[in-house]
């Protein structure tokens, strides 16, 4: 698996975020889930939750801005587009990093949160 990065700007500075093994890990962490259970609720839009949201966001923050808080990201999501943006980059993240294949063969993700087929 490759890893992708994306970049946010706000506030004058920009961010690099990846969805890297150690960003993953942060994540199962907050989220006391697995992250291919983590990736199952991101296709199933009932089972997404806006602190999911936020910690997956923070998560993908704490490789190149290990500094920034939870709070923190949340305060990103909304000066960098809101959560509309947030999610978007947030499964590009998966989507271009090849990681949407430990949820399925068949699972991919939308930009709209709604599952589809391969």
């Amino acid at each position: 698996m490759q890893l992708k990065t994306s970049t946010i700007e706000a506030d004058g500075k920009t961010y690099i975020l990846s969805m890297s093994a150690n960003a993953m890990c942060e994540m199962e962490e907050k989220a006391a889930a697995g992250f291919g259970s983590i990736l199952a609720d991101l296709a199933v839009p009932e089972r997404i939750t806006i602190s999911r949201i936020r910690w997956l966001f923070w998560a993908a923050l704490t490789d190149n801005h290990p500094e920034i808080t939870v709070q923190e990201a949340g305060r990103l999501i909304e000066a960098c587009g809101g959560l509309s943006a947030a999610v978007e980059t947030i499964i590009n993240l998966f989507e271009d990093g090849g990681m949407t294949a430990l949820v399925g063969p068949d699972a991919s993700m939308s930009s709209s949160g709604e599952p589809q087929k391969a």
